[in-house]
């Protein structure tokens, strides 16, 4: 089959598919394309025999695609996932692989890794809010930033490309469903394999969260989100004030960066506290 490297750039206005076809010879052609009925085109060519390969794409690039292909407002569709953090599902007939959930296995941005192997982070100044067709400077600084978001989603797929090559082997070893089995995690592959069946009486039952004697809060908004285990119920973030800082909270814990920085040389760092026993 086919591999189809593919990321979309969505505007108010406009709407950019920026895709690398790798053809089974090997070779590689970009192809990009702000026109909807050819994005629709491009879709009903490779849907078939190309597996269509992206970055977070499970949610998010398939959901675009499957907004074109149904005549829905592409930038609609975006603004639900990223303004509104709505998480939707994809019914749109077609093979997908999401590099991020399924091969690496966590969901960091590509950024992030575009930082920690050392390249130069790409970033667009051009506004995807604006409420205008875009110039034509604008489609080429989009067009720019969309081939190196590209280039580093068919990099980090080349590094983990022995799982995938696995996942295809066991699939077709065991004659599964690709569609259906290209996203699963390793467990669940594994129970697809053994034609596993869930019982209920093994239903995972979480611990209520236990409050030391100990345990000193400063903030009890920190501490109730936790409590009230809000992470379970759909609100996985919430942002409080310490300080200085604005911080989020999650099912992981608190996590803090500057939204936007510009310096000649930066360190990122993970902090972890260890919590003082007595």
């Amino acid at each position: 089959m086919n591999l189809i490297i593919y990321d979309f750039e969505v505007f108010k206005r406009a709407c950019l598919l920026g895709t690398i076809i790798v053809k089974e010879t090997g070779e590689e052609k970009l192809f990009q394309t702000w026109d909807l009925n050819t994005i629709k085109q491009f879709y009903l060519d490779y849907k078939d025999d190309s597996i269509f390969v992206g970055w977070n794409s499970k949610y998010y690039d398939d959901l675009i695609l499957e907004a074109i292909i149904k005549n829905k407002d592409p930038f609609e569709i975006s603004k639900k996932i990223i303004e509104n953090h709505e998480s939707l599902w994809c019914n749109l007939k077609f093979y997908t692989y999401d590099v991020m959930n399924t091969g690496f296995a966590s969901q960091i941005s590509l950024k992030l890794t575009e930082l920690i192997s050392g390249d130069s982070v790409e970033t667009t100044e051009v506004d995807f809010n604006l409420d205008r067709d875009l110039t034509e400077e604008e489609k080429k600084l989009t067009e720019k930033y969309n081939q190196a978001d590209l280039k580093k989603t068919f990099y980090n797929f080349k590094k983990i490309y022995d799982r995938f090559e696995l996942r295809l082997g066991i699939i077709n070893d065991w004659n599964l469903n690709l569609m259906k089995c290209l996203n699963m995690t390793g467990a669940q592959i594994a129970a697809e394999v053994l034609q596993a069946k869930k019982d209920p009486s093994l239903e995972f039952k979480p611990v209520k969260p236990i409050l030391y004697d100990n345990l000193q809060v400063e903030n009890k908004q920190a501490l109730n989100y936790y409590l009230e285990e809000k992470f379970r119920i759909g609100n996985y973030f919430e942002t409080i004030k310490i300080g200085n800082a604005e911080l989020t909270l999650g099912a992981g814990g608190l996590h803090q960066a500057i939204k936007k920085c510009y310096y000649d040389r930066l360190m990122y760092l993970d902090v972890r506290l260890r919590p003082q026993m007595s």
